[in-house]
């Protein structure tokens, strides 16, 4: 297999790849196969070079050059320049999932969970303001199982498998449904006193 990869990576060099994102994000991809990221992150500079006519790269092309950039910047824990190529991997392709995937991966990693959870939620339809029996419901209905994932990991390349966007989606319906818990449950306890001062009925102690 790394054979192949090798192969590659010299068949682009003697094609050449100067000016030409599309071959650059394929001898990228194939470094990073290789184990190679930091290989691989020295082939894409912040912005995508344009071609030899100085005609900029299609939104898509420039977005996954972000995208990858953005993964590969994960790898040597550049996390802000991380978070700035993601966005803009966003920005250019705001339906493409695996971009938003990785982003609230890499807040989520970072710590900032309520932002990566409410993300990708609102990306992926769900709502923001429900009940935390609402999202135990959406959680317990989320398919493919945890039994069929794959594991959440970041996507340099390839389409994000069904089975980690659930993943992801089960994580983040599990998060705001503790979240909502906490908030809900002091409302519920408060409203527990006021019937019990306000039925004088014995026996009901409530701290």
């Amino acid at each position: 297999r790394d054979g192949r990869f090798e192969e590659a990576i010299g068949l682009l060099a003697q094609v050449g790849t100067v000016g030409r994102a599309e071959l650059i994000l394929l001898q990228a991809d194939a470094l990073l196969c290789l184990e190679r990221p930091a290989e691989a992150l020295r082939l894409l500079p912040p912005a995508p070079p344009a071609d030899e006519d100085g005609v900029a790269v299609p939104p898509r092309t420039a977005a996954r050059w972000y995208n990858n950039r953005g993964c590969l910047l994960v790898c040597a824990s550049l996390l802000a320049e991380a978070e700035a190529a993601l966005l803009r991997a966003v920005e250019l392709a705001p339906d493409e999932a695996e971009y938003r995937f990785n982003l609230s991966l890499l807040h989520w990693r970072a710590g900032e969970r309520r932002q990566a959870c409410e993300g990708w939620l609102v990306f992926r339809g769900h709502p923001a303001d429900a009940t935390a029996a609402t999202y135990r419901r959406l959680a317990g209905e989320t398919t493919p199982r945890a039994a069929d994932a794959e594991g959440a990991q970041s996507h340099a390349s390839g389409a994000l498998h069904a089975s980690q966007a659930a993943a992801l989606d089960r994580l983040a319906l599990r998060y705001f449904e503790e979240l909502r818990s906490s908030e809900e449950f002091p409302g519920y306890w408060d409203a527990r006193r006021e019937v019990a001062h306000g039925s004088h009925e014995p026996g009901i102690a409530l701290y």
